[in-house]
Formats: structure tokens, sequence, C-alpha cells
């Protein structure tokens, strides 16, 4: 089971659960009796679902970011690093969350290291 906490969605929650927010779907079907049909869910709510095949964890370095509506990772970089340039390094420190860097959803948070400095390899 999974209680739905304020402003969560399914694409939301099937990353937590699965670490694939496309996996908001079988969410929904699995749940069509609670979700009255719908794909809306609210604070509170209780979700059944299938057990992972393996858990997923996933703790991100940095600073967080809201994504918001009409964000793109070069707005992103432009707001946090005052240059466009570093994209790459968010959607690097965000890969679990981002499969594709010309696809990232308002409501998800995001993390950017401090300084765009890159991610410390094995020191």
């Amino acid at each position: 089971q999974y209680k739905v906490q304020k402003n969560e969605t399914l694409m939301m929650i099937a990353f937590k659960i699965y670490g694939d927010y496309s996996k908001w779907k079988d969410l929904a079907a699995h749940n069509q009796r609670a979700l009255k049909g719908g794909q809306n869910v609210f604070a509170g709510m209780t979700l059944q679902y299938p057990a992972p095949a393996q858990e997923f964890v996933w703790n991100p370095e940095g600073l967080p970011y809201l994504i918001r509506t009409g964000d793109t990772l070069g707005r992103i970089s432009t707001t946090v690093y005052t240059t466009p340039k570093k994209w790459k390094l968010i959607w690097d420190n965000n890969r679990p969350l981002i499969k594709d860097p010309n696809k990232i959803f308002a409501g998800f948070t995001i993390y950017y290291l401090e300084n765009g400095r890159e991610v410390a390899s094995g020191i």
C-alpha cells in the first residue's frame, strides 16, 4: 500500500515506487476502483500496487529545484547557474528521473549541484 502525500501525482508515485514515472498507467489500472476511472489522486488516499522486482532507492545530491510549467533544463540552468550551458550537469545529476532531457514535468523536484560542480567520481 502507498499513502498519497500532498501535491503528488500518479507519475511521481510511480517514480518513488518503481524508479520509472512511465509506470503511472499501471498504478492507475491497478487502482481503477479507488480512482473511479480517473487519474486524480489526493492526499490521504491509499493506493495498492504490485511490489517492484527490486527496491528503488534514489539519494539525489545537491539543492532542490521545483520544475515549473514552461521550464526547460536550459532555463533552469540559467536560473541556478546564470548560464544555459550547464543544463547537462543538471541532467546528469538527475538521470534516474529525467530519461529524456527534452521532456521534464512541472511539479517534479530535481536537484542541482551548487556552483555547477561536477559530481566527484569515486574520490
